[in-house]
């Protein structure tokens, strides 16, 4: 049984293009409880975590974010009672994440009908949130499948080709360059 369902159809016409819903049941995978969340937190290196304070605003910029004090596994731990943010990135380089994710993107390929899709660089990133936490506008540099486990989220995608969002020079992502952007109200 695969981990995910969808409109083949849809999949078919949108894969790479624009969003399109995926349902899954991940939900009750245990690699995705809270605990597990922690044991994977103590394991990963320190720069493939990232967290901050939760309670940002759309147009937040990367040198007003609000740090935490407090070790990454305590972060996950207390997120029902903190307002924070985290991600884990690079999770494949574990075996059990990895095998997840090969299945889950293999499965989607499939089932988009192109099952001999392939890609070259297969990262996944964890986002633990509490509730109401803001993710500021931001550009990723990566294409990306964004799948929500538990919980609740509002998600606005934009149009990528629209260059009064985001300018040319401002999609210029560096390793010396935040991905959060400029937002503007009337977006």
């Amino acid at each position: 049984m695969s981990i995910i369902e969808l409109d083949k159809t849809v999949a078919n016409e949108k894969l790479h293009k624009l969003p399109f819903p995926v349902r899954h049941t991940l939900v009750d995978h245990p690699l995705f409880t809270l605990p597990k969340l922690v044991e994977l937190a103590k394991i990963m290196p320190r720069d493939k975590i990232e967290f901050s304070g939760a309670d940002l605003e759309i147009g937040q910029s990367a040198e007003t974010t609000p740090k935490l004090d407090m070790a990454p596994q305590d972060v996950i731990r207390q997120i029902e009672q903190h307002n924070a943010w985290m991600v884990i990135k690079c999770v494949e380089v574990v075996p059990a994440y990895r095998a997840v994710l090969t299945e889950f993107v293999d499965g989607l390929f499939a089932a988009a009908g192109k099952p001999d899709q392939k890609y070259s660089n297969l990262e996944g990133y964890i986002f633990v949130s509490s509730a109401n936490a803001t993710t500021p506008f931001h550009v990723d540099a990566e294409e990306n499948i964004l799948v929500q486990i538990r919980g609740d989220k509002l998600v606005h995608v934009f149009d990528n080709d629209d260059r009064a969002l985001v300018s040319e020079k401002a999609m210029e992502i560096t390793p010396s360059k935040y991905r959060n952007q400029e937002y503007d109200p009337s977006f």
